[in-house]
């Protein structure tokens, strides 16, 4: 029983010991989840605290970044103005050193100018100095000039009629000196027109125009008569010259003389060779009043012979051949303008002898 008892007593010993044990582990099991749930809830806290600074400091983070970005963008532009400022710095020193260049110029224009104006002053106070002279030179002048102005009108009313009768004879005269001009310039286009006219068919003497033409090719030696097949290129040539001087008016009316002249060597004596040039230029005038009937010729040509007086000279020697020759030359008149000269001067003594 007692044995029993104490099982018994033992037993209920045992489930308070249990029970106990069991509360004392559901107290901290409690205290366990009480302080999990704390935790948890202090966890909480602590958490939304910490979001809630998380939260502040990325605020703080992106404002941050964007001071960040500002002060960049400052500073880029901040290295930018530098960076331009070192360019205007560059162009202020270039800009200084031009300036400085300027005014080294300016200067030494300065001091030339100093110096012009030193040399000036002086030219001008030699220039105030010449023009009194001249000042006092113009004042002696205008007396000389008033002078001589009164001499000179006391000659034209003494002398003013022979003057004027001197200017007139002077106009006069130099009407008279044009025309002689006229006439001394007409053989130049007399000249000028008769080698337009023949060209390269004869030899014409380009300061006197005399037509040479070959007396071997017109005559044979010693003969005074024209060949038969010179007659033709004879013609040729003549009734072209004549038609360059004739039928010109203004030429023909100053035209004196048209001479055919001929010309021999000196082979054999000078009277033999004055009958054979005077008979090979009869024959040649013959043979023009052949053909040309125009009967101004009849006023204007004649025949002459030469002999040997006359000869060409090569290197200083007679040329047989070429001294052989017919020559046409002209030859102008200048009776009008000599008659007007000598009508200028009877006028002029007519008047000086009325006086």
């Amino acid at each position: 029983m007692k044995t029993r008892n104490e099982n018994k007593s033992g037993d209920q010993t045992f489930w308070i010991s249990y029970a106990d044990l069991m509360a004392g582990l559901m107290f901290v099991f409690m205290l366990i989840i009480g302080a999990v749930v704390v935790k948890y809830v202090l966890s909480q806290s602590d958490l939304a605290k910490l979001q809630k600074d998380l939260s502040e400091r990325e605020k703080q983070i992106v404002s941050s970044q964007g001071e960040l970005a500002r002060k960049e963008n400052v500073i880029k532009e901040i290295f930018s103005n530098l960076d331009r400022a070192k360019s205007e710095n560059k162009e202020l020193a270039d800009i200084n050193r031009l300036v400085n260049e300027m005014l080294e110029g300016v200067k030494k224009e300065k001091n030339e100018l100093t110096n012009l104006t030193q040399t000036y002053e002086i030219n001008l106070n030699d220039a105030n100095k010449t023009i009194a002279d001249l000042q006092d030179r113009v004042v002696q002048l205008g007396q000389i000039l008033a002078q001589k102005d009164e001499a000179i009108n006391e000659l034209n009313a003494k002398y003013g009629d022979e003057i004027s009768k001197f200017i007139a004879l002077e106009e006069d005269f130099n009407k008279t000196k044009d025309k002689i001009k006229d006439i001394s310039s007409l053989r130049s286009n007399v000249i000028s027109n008769l080698r337009a006219k023949l060209g390269n068919k004869v030899s014409i003497d380009p300061s006197t125009g005399v037509v040479s033409l070959p007396e071997s090719i017109l005559f044979d030696t010693g003969s005074y008569e024209l060949r038969d097949e010179a007659k033709a290129r004879l013609k040729e040539i003549l009734q072209t010259y004549f038609e360059a001087i004739l039928n010109n008016e203004e030429i023909a009316k100053h035209i004196d003389r048209i001479v055919i002249e001929g010309h021999t060597n000196s082979v054999g004596s000078y009277m033999y060779n004055l009958d054979l040039s005077q008979k090979r230029a009869y024959s040649v005038l013959d043979f023009i009043y052949s053909w040309n009937k125009d009967k101004r010729l009849e006023h204007y040509l004649i025949a002459s012979g030469r002999s040997f007086s006359d000869l060409v000279m090569k290197n200083g020697k007679e040329d047989p051949d070429a001294s052989r020759r017919i020559e046409i030359k002209f030859s102008i008149s200048d009776k009008e303008s000599m008659k007007e000269m000598q009508d200028l001067l009877e006028r002029q003594n007519q008047k000086y002898s009325k006086d």
